[in-house]
């Protein structure tokens, strides 16, 4: 008996978009810039992420500058204090004050941030991984699709679900695992906005392993697909 695709998406539950690769849902954003602030912050949640991570949120607010492919630079303050660093490729480079260190990062794939951290999955950093369909799944009364992500570098390493947004393409839930299977943490992005037909949300949630929540934080979007010069990605 033949049944067509759609019969057999109703008969198996399928959602529409469910066997479609993740990089489809893409966002075609080019570049943007950024001004994020701390709206709260529990420090003993976030230490329960890491230290290192939990430093992160001392600062105030951050500017944040992304260009395909892979091109990242960040700009935080607290007080006094400015500390940047760029990740062009497989550099990472930092600064701040009586500091100017270059690392190679071409062996360490986490540590490439880059647009998914505002919610946003852009071919060059889906090409680092290996992508697997977990199906679909509903949050807040919207058709999310669900994918697990591997580093292909670090197959047994720490590793990723994405709940994906097929229409709006930006991630509505990332979640961090340890190479263990056990949960790291959870960032939620919420509200987000149209410009220039990308959708980027303007507020995040971060929880740690154990669901308690350890920051707010607000995204003021200051320009999007504006054609970033390649000396912002200097330091």
């Amino acid at each position: 008996m033949k049944y067509s695709a759609l019969v057999l998406a109703v008969m198996f539950g399928a959602g529409a978009f469910a066997a479609e690769p993740l990089v489809k849902y893409a966002s075609p954003i080019k570049d943007f810039h950024v001004k994020s602030s701390v709206e709260s912050r529990d420090m003993d949640a976030l230490k329960k992420i890491s230290n290192e991570f939990a430093q992160s949120y001392r600062f105030a607010g951050s500017e944040m500058y992304y260009k395909e492919p892979g091109k990242l630079k960040i700009i935080s303050k607290a007080g006094f204090l400015d500390v940047s660093y760029v990740i062009n490729g497989n550099t990472k480079a930092y600064k701040a004050v009586g500091i100017h260190k270059t690392i190679d990062i071409t062996h360490s794939p986490g540590q490439r941030q880059g647009a998914s951290a505002v919610g946003l999955l852009t071919p060059s950093f889906l090409d680092s991984l290996n992508i697997s369909s977990k199906g679909s799944t509903k949050i807040d009364g919207r058709e999310a699709l669900v994918y697990e992500a591997h580093y292909k570098e670090e197959p047994g390493g720490a590793y990723y679900k994405f709940f994906v947004d097929p229409s709006r393409k930006y991630v509505v839930r990332q979640e961090q695992y340890h190479g263990d299977g056990k949960p790291k943490m959870t960032t939620r992005f919420l509200n987000p906005v149209n410009q220039k037909g990308i959708w980027l949300p303007t507020r995040t949630e971060v929880l740690n392993g154990e669901g308690e929540r350890g920051a707010v934080t607000k995204m003021q979007i200051l320009g999007i697909n504006v054609n970033l010069p390649e000396s912002v990605f200097v330091l």
